[in-house]
């Protein structure tokens, strides 16, 4: 196996063709073929000890890794727990932060700097006066990190994210504005879900219970969208952004409840509610009623499992399937919430 493994990676050449002129062909002597079935999984092998190198946990996609460390507590803390907590945190991340540039060093990569940036993320009004040294001249600080397409700020606020996609899908509909003679009202309804409306509902279930002023801005470019397409035949069956959000965020909570997510995820979902009190509301709630826990501040609220778990434990007893289908489940609650539009 490791004979044929290098063979396949051995001895490789590359070349460019800018503007028809075809370059000599070099020889490459690091890197996997892109394109190939096994070169992802190579790459996983390749760096399959990071992930597990350091104190705090890594999180990674493909070749974007995230190293975090997290603390709460059960009640109000005090001042002095709060700098303990982050005197801690500073603590094992300077130690981790030394560990990856070893591993980096031992096995032969470049960490790009210019891609690699620090957040800190707190409600806390103080800010955190304890640096971490090992990174401070190396790493750009940040109030806005990108994870994956999805812009996460210091203070956990939407407004950003939602700003940045708005824009995006408003050049993609000024294209579709310009060349609307060339397409039917049909076609420009399929143009419009298939290239201008994936761009403001990717990772949506994130910041489904964000402001309604940060979300009205969606509903506001679909609205310029509909009146572009100008046919009401064909835009009426279009749904609410907001509809489609609530839809999918809790499509995502119902596979989580059956178990189709990581280890990780599963430990979140909450046990299932039992109470020997009997009132009218527990009397037509569903088997599947979930624990809801205490928000104890709006941003918390609004939070994808607060929100999730909210509209889950309200949902009637007919649109849970007698076995888990969630295509059937999300059928459901669609022509549910068409007829009852739920409140966050």
């Amino acid at each position: 196996m490791c004979c044929w493994i290098e063979s396949f990676l051995k001895s490789r050449k590359i070349q460019v063709v800018p503007d028809g002129a075809t370059s000599d062909r070099l020889e490459i002597n690091a890197g996997v073929p892109q394109g190939s079935v096994l070169s992802p999984i190579l790459f996983l092998i390749y760096i399959n000890d990071l992930l597990s190198a350091t104190s705090n946990p890594i999180h990674g996609f493909a070749d974007d890794s995230t190293l975090h460390h997290s603390y709460k507590f059960d009640k109000v803390p005090k001042k002095e727990d709060v700098d303990e907590a982050r005197k801690g945190m500073v603590e094992t991340l300077s130690s981790d932060i030394d560990i990856l540039k070893e591993w980096v060093r031992a096995n032969r990569v470049e960490l790009n700097l210019g891609k690699t940036q620090k957040c800190r993320f707190s409600h806390k009004r103080t800010e955190m006066t304890t640096a971490l040294p090992t990174m401070t001249d190396e790493f750009e600080d940040t109030f806005s990190l990108r994870l994956l397409g999805t812009n996460f700020t210091s203070k956990m606020l939407w407004n950003e994210h939602v700003v940045s996609v708005t824009k995006a899908a408003a050049k993609r509909l000024g294209f579709l504005r310009r060349c609307k003679r060339f397409f039917s009202s049909t076609e420009l309804v399929t143009i419009y879900k298939a290239y201008v409306r994936p761009l403001v509902e990717f990772n949506s279930h994130l910041w489904v219970g964000a402001p309604p002023s940060t979300l009205d801005l969606l509903e506001r470019l679909q609205r310029r969208a509909i009146r572009l397409i100008g046919d009401q035949s064909v835009t009426n069956p279009i749904d609410t952004l907001e509809h489609r959000r609530i839809v999918g965020a809790i499509t995502l909570f119902y596979r989580y409840y059956y178990g189709e997510c990581s280890s990780e995820i599963s430990t979140l979902i909450p046990p299932l509610h039992n109470s020997t009190l009997v009132t009218r509301q527990s009397a037509r709630a569903h088997p599947h009623v979930v624990a809801s826990e205490f928000c104890r501040t709006a941003k918390f609220k609004g939070t994808f499992f607060s929100v999730a778990i909210r509209l889950w434990n309200s949902l009637p007893t007919h649109v849970f399937p007698p076995v888990c289908n969630p295509q059937l489940f999300k059928n459901n609650i669609n022509t549910h919430y068409r007829a009852f539009p739920p409140i966050i």
